[in-house]
């Protein structure tokens, strides 16, 4: 799959800013994505959208994903950013929200070892009804894509290849000119 950032519509700054990246930086980003999650975020307020994204992680089958990305639609983005909320404070609320009890995360990962990635501290947890983080994971990436809608995205990156893989790409002297002459005339 292949999909450019809504950058217009995105009330936080493009991925490559948080990468590190200058903003008049065209950078590409490669994962190793496994199948999409949907969330339709029509009729929910922020705190309803973020719960759906929480409960989804939480439903995962892994443990340990090094990196999610978070694909929000433009029209969620907007009614995000007008309730006060920024990048910062989604991955919060998604990590503070997306925890299972013990006891059932026992029998999810730990009965059936997959394990992982695991903290020592969870292999250690004694009380049942102890909140366990899930996924665990280093980076949620947060991007703002496609067009009008509420239907946004949630892809696990492969336990596998946990690198987020980002690279300067240098357009062309003329680029503008090639742009304007590969459009369809609509004369």
């Amino acid at each position: 799959m292949c999909l450019a950032e809504n950058e217009e519509k995105n009330p936080w700054g493009p991925l490559h800013l948080e990468l590190g990246y200058r903003r008049e930086q065209n950078v590409v980003t490669v994962l190793a994505v496994e199948g999409l999650q949907s969330i339709l975020g029509s009729g929910w307020d922020a705190e309803g959208y973020l719960s759906l994204v929480a409960d989804h992680l939480a439903g995962l089958d892994r443990s340990y994903r090094p990196v999610m990305l978070l694909l929000i639609a433009q029209d969620t983005a907007g009614m995000l950013k007008r309730e006060g909320w920024t990048k910062e404070k989604i991955k919060k609320f998604i990590h503070d929200q997306g925890r299972i009890p013990f006891s059932k995360y026992k029998k999810r990962f730990i009965d059936t070892r997959k394990v992982q990635g695991v903290p020592a501290w969870v292999l250690d947890t004694k009380d049942p009804r102890a909140m366990i983080p899930v996924p665990f994971m280093d980076h949620l990436l947060i991007v703002v894509a496609g067009g009008a809608g509420e239907k946004s995205m949630l892809l696990p990156v492969w336990a596998a290849s946990p690198k987020v893989l980002s690279k300067e790409v240098q357009l062309p002297g003329n680029w503008e000119e090639l742009l304007k002459n590969s459009r369809p005339s609509l004369e």
